[in-house]
């Protein structure tokens, strides 16, 4: 289960050094295996307090990293339209909500 709130984004600007637009528009742009699981990590560890991002790193399996990206773009998409940015697996579609048809922050 993920989820996001402020907190993520300011850990993540900590982490970069970028403000949050900055960020979105690299996540759109091109997003690496290291920034999904920074994201992922943040976004896990809001439910899972013990979870480190080693742990993160052990789980994630290539063939999926799409798959990740989506439910990070669902989850963003959500908190960005002031809806609720808690989701589930079987809740992500094959489509990205933030490709740049949609609101233009997605990791397409």
């Amino acid at each position: 289960m993920l989820k996001l709130n402020m907190n993520v984004f300011a850990d993540l600007e900590d982490h970069y050094g970028k403000p949050v637009h900055k960020l979105l528009e690299s996540m759109r742009d091109e997003m690496g295996v290291s920034m999904l699981r920074q994201l992922l990590y943040r976004m896990l560890r809001l439910k899972h307090s013990g979870l480190s991002i080693e742990d993160v790193g052990a789980k994630m399996q290539m063939d999926e990293t799409a798959g990740y990206a989506r439910a990070v773009s669902t989850c963003i998409s959500r908190f960005m339209t002031g809806k609720d940015p808690e989701i589930r697996e079987e809740e992500v579609s094959d489509e990205d909500p933030l490709s740049e048809t949609g609101s233009g922050t997605g990791t397409s």
